[in-house]
């Protein structure tokens, strides 16, 4: 019962240490949406953007209030218009068919085998990235729990299993799609600019209806994912708190200690987003790595260690598990280098 406790302890503290992984997606989220509004002032306004501690300040204030005051509001919002964005982004996909070519592709492009290492280092970290959804499911099944009681863990697996078999399908159609849309030199140029791809292809392609709804697309899926991520770190970051500062934690009240951590993640947001680190080196240094420990080490540990788990030790998913989750982390290492 004491070793028990003791490795239960240990995987708790390891995983609330863990979970700080998501603040860096939450920094990468508000550098992308404060370049996607000073892109939208100077290409679809045409007017000189306000300074970036400015237009960072407002859109991350706001983002945060929403998710601070109006939570259940936000996110009934989100569900409702996530269909309608997913439809959506399909439809790009489909109406950038014919602009599709294979140069960006092309491995005559690479200059030395070294290249095609940095594009395997950047790449599975940002797949590893771009098919996380823990934030949102840690909010999610709060909400779940207070609304369907004991049919919350079924009603919990059944949509995740419905997300990700569509994430999975739909992501790597519009990323190929958007990929094969552009050259290398072009897909080089908006990493230079730090923008996402729809502000990119907004301002590339001549399509009046992408130069109006690329953006728009743009700040409702970073804003949205965003608020998602700093409801999951508030959270987790509450669960680190607790058992060092525990008479403060637990008898405050719960409005004004998310307040207060909504204050400490704004200023941390807001400085990041002025400074405008690479969206890219963010996710494949900081972020990617860390969410590979929760989500491929720690569970491929616990299969060797948990004598209820080791059944499954050596099945090939969680070889996979290895693989995904040693590459990944070794980019921390790469990308410091």
């Amino acid at each position: 019962m004491w070793q028990r406790s003791t490795l239960a302890q240990r995987v708790a503290l390891l995983l609330r240490v863990c979970f700080f992984s998501i603040f860096p997606g939450s920094l990468a989220y508000c550098v992308a949406i404060t370049n996607t509004l000073q892109s939208i002032f100077l290409d679809q306004i045409g007017m000189t953007p306000p300074p970036r501690w400015i237009t960072s300040g407002v859109i991350i204030g706001l983002m945060i209030l929403a998710g601070t005051f109006g939570r259940k509001f936000l996110i009934s919002v989100i569900k409702v218009l996530s269909y309608p964005l997913v439809i959506i982004l399909l439809g790009i996909a489909l109406y950038l068919i014919p602009q599709w070519s294979l140069s960006a592709l092309s491995l005559s492009n690479l200059s030395s085998p070294i290249d095609l290492v940095q594009i395997i280092y950047t790449a599975v970290p940002m797949l590893v990235f771009t098919f996380c959804f823990i934030a949102a499911v840690s909010t999610m099944s709060n909400i779940y729990r207070d609304t369907y009681g004991k049919d919350a863990i079924a009603k919990t697996e059944r949509v995740i299993g419905y997300s990700t078999i569509l994430l999975v399908v739909f992501v790597m159609f519009f990323v190929f799609s958007c990929v094969l849309s552009l050259t290398s030199e072009q897909l080089q140029e908006a990493q230079a600019r730090n923008v996402s791809i729809l502000s990119y292809l907004s301002t590339t392609l001549e399509s009046p209806l992408l130069f109006f709804l690329g953006p728009i697309i743009a700040l409702f899926a970073i804003s949205s994912s965003f608020i998602a991520y700093f409801l999951a770190y508030r959270e987790g970051l509450k669960g680190v708190l607790k058992p060092i500062v525990p008479e403060r934690v637990l008898g405050a009240d719960e409005k004004k200690i998310d307040v207060l951590l909504g204050l400490g993640i704004f200023l941390i947001c807001w400085v990041t987003a002025t400074l405008n680190p690479s969206i890219l080196d963010i996710i494949s240094t900081f972020s990617a790595p860390f969410l590979a420990i929760i989500m491929f080490l720690l569970p491929a540990y616990a299969f060797l260690r948990v004598p209820s788990l080791r059944q499954y030790a050596g099945d090939p998913s969680n070889i996979f598990l290895w693989i995904v989750g040693l590459l990944t982390v070794s980019a921390l290492f790469f990308g410091l280098a």
